[in-house]
């Protein structure tokens, strides 16, 4: 590396940085040193090295205050100022360590008091990062970040939103979108009661023209969870400062007004900072394996996913607290009770997992606890009946609204297994698909493929389960209805089995996922291709040798016919809705009627997915 120049005060009236803040709050009484304590910190924090060298180029900015007329306001004793530059060596990421080329940049550091609140400015990323870290160490009283309220207060209040980024609190499937992004003239008019579920990261909004501003003009944007904000480039420092300024005169506004904020997005979810209003957690769900099948993910965690898609889980809250017990066990049964302690520690909510008294049945319970103390933390998404959410180790505020879903069908299961979804062939092995495929509505099959083969009895149906399937079953009525039916077995053979979201989810996503099969001649040309020798098919009620008749009757079904998708999951009962509508319908939201309200949320979404393709909806529940 060459010799690095000698170390001068920063030449302020050359800089022209681009406006981009993150805005502290000193809680300390002597201001002034609380200011250089944190800028030694961030000095400190940005000459810390792993392959690169790092040294200060420029330091401090000696008395360009004073011989500078655009900057004397800043001589102020309500201000403070400094900066420094630093070089930054670096060999670049695309070669070896040992090779004679180097990245050479220069990275700028500007803080700025005004009163008891700091504006820091620097374009170094890894830094803005380490000092956020900083912010959340527990030892850290003398310096807080800007309440959330207070930032939207000040840089998005009563202003029209430009853009806005979202980020869901609900867990990840297909039927909604992970993150969003909107941009228009007025945001805040997009956004809808089904947004409920999405937290604000960060927006952009219009500064109102009746704010006094000067230097602050046009659009800024603001991270409130990181105490950020920014804005466009300035023509100069002496521009810079005005506008870093002007910005903590908004933030000062919006702690001085006595009345409190009102949200710029009341429709979206809120993050909790009081988190002793959490209460009553009612409901847990799990990501699902296919969606961690990404570079960086451990096989353990994706093991982990799986089993706990399949465990038996039924949550008891705490009425007076966040932490809650969870009753669980493998193959629809409960072997015992885990208990969930919340604690928020530096920023951060984390779980911990435990027993809750002896397990009658250790073998099912121990995998589902090594599984959640290894990845529950983040696996798991808690619901709670005081509205809102852990996720990502965060709890977050969301109203839960009540639509009832209303394609409900309930049948008799009498004599089926209703955990149960394929023929048991034999206990000690795997069976094939091919003979999954004969034994389906034979002697003795009582499982939920037999109960479909015995309630399809009029037209043609053929099971298409297996490797890239369409759907478990595809049914073609003689009036030319298709109905494509997906089954998925009850959690548990318990006629008092709670109402649960976790059964319907997997099977959710497959339909939304194979719902283009619902129209055109995809269903057709897949069908005609099956993934086995003899697939089971089935006219008015007799078993046939292939699908030779169903093909031929596809080929004459027109737009104008209807078209279905069917969940077969008896899990939730007849008399379990009624009971939890009932409830609901007086206000009484018991863990079951909260339940059921996440469960019509996830229908209507499915529904939506599946009315695009000019088709409907139908879940088929217990009797």
């Amino acid at each position: 590396m060459d010799e690095v120049e000698s170390v001068q005060p920063v030449a302020l009236t050359l800089l022209r940085p681009f406006l981009s803040l993150t805005i502290v709050q000193i809680e300390a009484e002597d201001k002034p040193r609380a200011f250089d304590r944190f800028m030694a910190e961030v000095r400190r924090r940005s000459r810390k090295r792993r392959d690169d060298v790092r040294n200060v180029v420029a330091d401090g900015i000696g008395e360009a205050l004073r011989k500078s007329p655009d900057l004397s306001w800043l001589s102020d004793d309500l201000y403070q100022v400094d900066a420094f530059i630093l070089r930054h060596d670096k060999h670049p990421s695309w070669m070896a360590s040992d090779v004679p080329y180097t990245n050479v940049s220069y990275r700028l550091f500007l803080g700025l008091r005004r009163g008891r609140l700091i504006a820091f400015y620097t374009d170094f990323e890894s830094i803005k990062e380490s000092m956020q870290r900083w912010l959340d160490e527990p030892v850290r009283k003398q310096y807080q970040r800007i309440p959330e309220a207070f930032s939207k207060a000040a840089f998005l209040r009563g202003s029209q939103t430009r853009s806005i980024w979202l980020r869901g609190i609900h867990s990840k499937r297909s039927t909604k979108a992970d993150t969003k992004a909107l941009s228009g003239t007025r945001v805040e008019d997009l956004l809808v009661p089904g947004d409920g579920s999405f937290a604000m990261s960060a927006a952009r909004a219009e500064v109102p023209r009746d704010a006094g501003l000067v230097a602050l003009r046009g659009t800024v944007g603001a991270a409130p969870d990181k105490s950020r904000m920014w804005g466009s480039g300035s023509d100069g420092v002496a521009h810079f400062f005005a506008q870093a300024n002007e910005a903590l005169v908004l933030v000062e506004e919006a702690m001085a007004d006595q009345a409190a904020p009102d949200d710029p997005y009341p429709l979206l979810a809120q993050r909790e900072e009081d988190l002793s209003s959490v209460t009553s957690a009612f409901d847990v769900s799990f990501l699902q394996p296919e969606d961690l099948s990404v570079v960086g993910v451990s096989e353990e965690r994706v093991s982990a996913a799986a089993l706990l898609q399949q465990a038996l889980i039924e949550v008891e809250g705490d009425p007076k607290g966040i932490d809650f017990r969870l009753h669980v066990g493998l193959d629809g049964s409960l072997g015992g009770t885990l208990k969930c302690f919340v604690r928020e520690v530096r920023n951060r909510l984390v779980c911990k997992f435990g027993f809750d008294g002896d397990p009658t049945n250790l073998p099912s319970v121990r995998p589902i606890l090594d599984a959640l103390r290894d990845h529950g933390q983040d696996l798991m998404t808690a619901h709670y009946q005081s509205g809102h959410a852990f996720l990502n180790s965060q709890m977050w505020k969301m109203e839960i609204r009540s639509a009832a879903f209303p394609n409900w069908r309930f049948e008799d299961f009498s004599g089926y297994r209703v955990t149960a979804e394929k023929p048991l062939i034999d206990q000690d092995r795997v069976a094939s698909t091919q003979e999954i495929h004969d034994a389906i509505g034979g002697e003795g099959d009582d499982s939920l493929f037999g109960w479909v083969v015995n309630s399809y009895t009029h037209g043609w149906l053929t099971c298409d389960d297996g490797a890239g399937e369409v759907s478990d079953f595809v049914h073609l009525d003689p009036d030319g209805k298709l109905t494509l039916i997906h089954v998925k077995g009850a959690g548990s053979i318990s006629p008092r089995r709670q109402i649960a979201v976790g059964p319907y989810e997997v099977v959710a996503s497959q339909a939304v996922k194979n719902v283009r099969y619902i129209s055109g001649e995809h269903l057709e040309l897949r069908l005609a291709r099956p993934s086995i020798a003899r697939p089971a098919c089935w006219t008015d009620g007799r078993r046939t040798t292939d699908r030779g008749e169903l093909l031929e009757m596809l080929r004459y079904r027109g737009p104008q016919d209807n078209a279905h998708v069917a969940i077969v999951q008896p899990h939730v009962t007849h008399r379990s809705q009624q009971a939890a509508r009932a409830r609901a319908e007086v206000g009484t939201n018991t863990p079951d009627a909260l339940r059921m309200m996440l469960l019509d949320s996830l229908l209507f979404a499915v529904r939506a997915a599946v009315v695009e393709q000019t088709g409907d909806l139908f879940v088929i529940g217990s009797r």
